[in-house]
């Protein structure tokens, strides 16, 4: 066995400890090892059969506390250069995922026997082996992420071995689906918060570890942060003050339901954002379409066809039009142009088993009621991150 490779690799990376993977014939050896490579400061251990992976594996495990509690928090370099090819690859896949280092001595020029020629020696740095098991759960990962399967993409990576720096990173990704899982089920007030909080972990992973793909994230996570801080304000006033961005956040919402092919779920949001949009509408005229006060519409078709009792007089989303209508609003100017078509399409809703039928919801008339409440709705940009790999 020759000593150069191990001489070069010291002499490259001075450490201030070295700790000796030995097979039995080299740790009888070890003194005149030691005295050869003019090393002091070691300690060693020994696999009870260098030819077998799984027992190399075995004593490299059992020795990792003592290593990293000499260590201390200094970085660990990890040498597969010498011993065989069992104990080499023992020793890279016991310590993957740990944060360490890892390298191991080659050259261009070679003797008979295929060993690095003296002199010719040079240092390779190799990743650690997890960056690579890693990528399956990562493209798992970025297409649940990408299909707004947030709680989903969140279960395939908590299970990841990660080095102390990966740690962060992969907190904040989980943050940010917590957060988006959270507002995709409309609370706002948490998935303000969790966002607030993956911003933190991701800006401090970047400052050591830029890269361009998570840096794009990190902006629309801002983004977000800034639409949602404006929801929560909005949610907060009355509905009089209420301004169409809640709506917006609505619409969004059933687009993205519509992608995922769930039509009904569309639908039903959609219903809902004309609703919304018919009822900040009224509100900001006065009018309360759950408790009408009759005393405050002008004289007009919808006024005398309401019942005049002394009860709660709640509009439906047709009546809710019909006097903005009359009251001449844009929104109710819409409603006069759509109303044939619009109750036309909603005919599939109120026949469908989220309203009050038992027919599914067709694509088509999902994508009709789409372009209909977006003339309603006049959405402002919400729209949710994607990812490619990073």
């Amino acid at each position: 066995m020759t000593l150069d490779p191990i001489r070069h690799s010291i002499k490259e990376n001075k450490p201030d400890f070295i700790f000796l993977f030995c097979s039995k014939g080299s740790a009888q050896n070890l003194s005149k090892l030691t005295k050869s490579l003019k090393i002091s400061q070691y300690d060693y251990f020994v696999t009870s059969d260098h030819e077998n992976p799984q027992t190399c594996y075995s004593s490299v495990k059992h020795e990792l506390d003592n290593i990293l509690k000499k260590a201390d928090g200094d970085d660990v370099i990890v040498d597969i250069t010498g011993g065989t090819k069992a104990m080499s690859a023992a020793l890279m896949t016991a310590t993957a995922g740990m944060g360490f280092k890892y390298c191991y001595v080659g050259g261009v020029s070679r003797d008979k026997h295929g060993r690095v020629k003296k002199k010719s020696e040079k240092l390779y740095w190799v990743d650690d082996p997890t960056n690579a098991f890693h990528e399956r759960e990562k493209a798992l990962f970025i297409n649940l992420f990408n299909n707004y399967l947030y709680e989903s993409a969140r279960r395939c990576i908590d299970d990841l071995k990660l080095t102390e720096q990966e740690t962060e990173l992969y907190e904040g990704l989980r943050r940010a689906c917590a957060g988006y899982h959270r507002w995709d089920h409309f609370d706002h007030e948490r998935a303000l918060e969790e966002l607030r909080e993956s911003n933190k972990l991701l800006r401090n992973y970047l400052r050591y570890c830029p890269n361009k793909t998570l840096n794009k994230l990190l902006e629309e996570i801002r983004e977000s942060i800034q639409i949602l801080s404006r929801i929560v304000v909005n949610k907060s006033g009355k509905p009089g003050k209420r301004c169409f961005l809640i709506a917006s956040d609505l619409y969004a919402n059933a687009i993205r339901r519509y992608k995922q092919g769930k039509y009904d779920d569309a639908v039903a949001r959609l219903y809902s954002c004309l609703e919304l949009c018919g009822k900040i509408e009224l509100a900001s005229k006065g009018i309360d379409d759950s408790d009408v006060d009759l005393s405050k519409l002008p004289d007009c078709r919808i006024k005398r066809e309401l019942p005049n009792r002394d009860r709660r007089i709640e509009l439906g989303l047709y009546k809710k039009y019909e006097l903005l209508h009359e009251l001449g609003t844009p929104l109710g100017g819409k409603y006069a142009l759509k109303k044939d078509e619009l109750k036309k399409v909603l005919e599939a809703r109120n026949s469908s088993i989220l309203a009050h039928g038992t027919r599914p919801i067709e694509k088509s008339q999902t994508e009709r009621l789409i372009e209909i409440v977006r003339e309603f709705v006049t959405p402002e940009n919400i729209s949710l991150p994607s990812l490619t790999a990073w």
